[in-house]
Parts: C-alpha cells; structure tokens; sequence
C-alpha cells in the first residue's frame, strides 16, 4: 500500500458533501481520506494556469485545494452534526524552501488536520506535497463556521439557480482579467466587472458567491501586471513566496467586485505588495499582502 494511504480509510461522496457546502467543479480533490490520527488527506492536480508565475502549482490554485480540505478536516471534527458553511476568513499561505521541479506534473498530496477554537471558529493547518513528499505550499486557514439554515435564511436574498455547467471549460482554469484598468506610480486599479453565476460554479449551490480561490488568481496577476510596470520589465517570472488574506465579506453574483493594488516595498529580495477587493464600490470582500520573489 502507498504511503499516502496507510492508516487511512476512503471517505465517500455522501458522507462528506453531507457536512460541507462546496461541490464539483470547485471542489476538485480526489480520493479523500481520513486517518487514524484524524488527519484528512487527499490527491490533487494542478489545472490551472500558471502565467508567469513558477509552477507547479499556482499559489492561488494551492489556496483553493487547501482551504477545500481544511474545511474538510474541520467537518470531520465539527461537534455538530449536520451541513455547514465553512467561510475562510484569515489565511497564511507560505512556499516552502524545498526544491520541487517547476515542470512537476504528476499528483500531488494534500494532508491537514482541523480543529474547534469556540462553536463558531475552526482552524486548520495544511500543506501540499509531491508524491515523494517534499512540501510546496503550506496554508493555516481559520474559519467561520455557520449552520446551513442559519446562513441560506441570512442571505436568502442572494438565492439563485446554480449556472449551467454543460461543453463549457472548467471555470477555474484560468483568470478572467481585469478591465478598465489604471496603473500609475506604485498602484494599479481596474474591475472585475459583475461576477458571472458560471465562475462561482461548485461555491455554495443555490447561493452562488465568488470564491476566495478566483478572487486571489485574478487579484495575483493584478498584481504582477503592477510589478512588472514598477520595474519597468515586459516579463518577469516569480514565486508567491508568502501570501496573507483576511476575508471580510462574500460577494455575490451580479455584483461588481473592483481591485486595488499598491507596491509597499523591496525588502530581503521580495516584493511587497497589498490588494484590496471592493463590492458595489463600497463593500470589502478582502485584502491580501503578496511577497513576490522575482526569478532573473
């Protein structure tokens, strides 16, 4: 038996989507397991596009698959039983220092363990990791978590049917871009535009909203695209070698989500940058501080 699976048991479909409310295509872990020491694991593989960035896995596509399996975890040791949401809401994202090819390209392993803070917080720790077990990204996720009546009667206004799916790509493959775009000095400002139901497929049925994972990709080359004006460079290749988020609110479908991007400073060969994300030109969605290592 691989190691990847000792000590562990295959969770099915049904006992996990009966806890938490994420689904395909969001949801792209495969073979979800549970360990005996209350560890939850799973297989993943990089589908979306890495642009400039230095694979083999985006740090925002890596964001996504581990904050899924965190909210996993913390299902597993949810007191509760019963369907939650599991809102990611502070997050810490960090590439390790362990050489992994940037042409990588077989399965890769998520593993993380979860628990309660108090009824309504849980926090999980988590780390991505080759197939001979050399780590890429780890992320420490806390969340909010919310009985599933509580928060479809919150925000029942916002209810709609989910977007149809069929001979269309996975809408998490690639950015969408930003429009309307201003970049002067050290900032750089342009839309999203309003959120398409087809982009936040998988991400609360019924409730679609714009999931933290896109956000940060579109967010990511935003903020690429300002450093490569601040240095004055046509190209650049680079690693997200840390990544911060705080989560402030969801933006729903048909809302208009603008972006903010300001360059902070050059310190220990990284790149400091912050970002901001705007509903309605006056909700905060969330705000990010990326650390860019530049490869020459």
């Amino acid at each position: 038996m691989p190691a990847a699976t000792e000590g562990t048991r295959p969770v099915s479909d049904d006992e996990l989507f009966a806890r938490i409310e994420v689904c395909p295509p969001y949801f792209a872990l495969t073979d979800v397991r549970r360990g005996d020491d209350d560890t939850v694991s799973a297989r993943v593989r990089a589908r979306q596009s890495l642009g400039e960035e230095v694979g083999p896995v985006s740090g925002a596509e890596t964001g996504r698959h581990l904050a899924i399996l965190g909210s996993c975890a913390a299902a597993f040791a949810n007191p509760t039983d019963g369907r939650h949401f599991y809102l990611a809401y502070d997050a810490e994202l960090r590439r390790a220092r362990t050489r992994v090819e940037a042409d990588y390209s077989d399965e890769m392993i998520a593993r993380g363990r979860a628990q309660f803070v108090d009824s309504s917080t849980a926090l999980a720790v988590t780390d991505l990791r080759t197939e001979d077990d050399r780590t890429i990204y780890t992320l420490v996720v806390f969340y909010l978590v919310v009985p599933e009546n509580d928060f479809r009667a919150l925000f029942a206004a916002h209810a709609q049917a989910d977007a149809p799916l069929e001979g269309r790509p996975d809408p998490f493959e690639d950015v969408i871009g930003l429009d309307d775009v201003s970049v002067w000095d050290t900032r750089l400002h342009g839309t999203l535009g309003r959120i398409d139901p087809y982009r936040c497929a998988g991400h609360f049925p019924g409730l679609p909203a714009m999931p933290v994972a896109f956000l940060m990709s579109n967010v990511g080359a935003a903020a690429a695209r300002l450093l490569k004006h601040v240095l004055s460079r046509e190209e650049i290749s680079y690693v997200i070698r840390e990544a911060s988020l705080r989560a402030e609110n969801l933006a729903f479908t048909g809302e208009r989500v603008d972006i903010h991007v300001e360059y902070q400073r050059f310190a220990g060969g990284t790149h400091w940058l912050h970002c901001a994300a705007i509903a309605e030109g006056a909700k905060p969605v969330g705000q990010t501080h990326i650390k860019f290592r530049v490869r020459d």
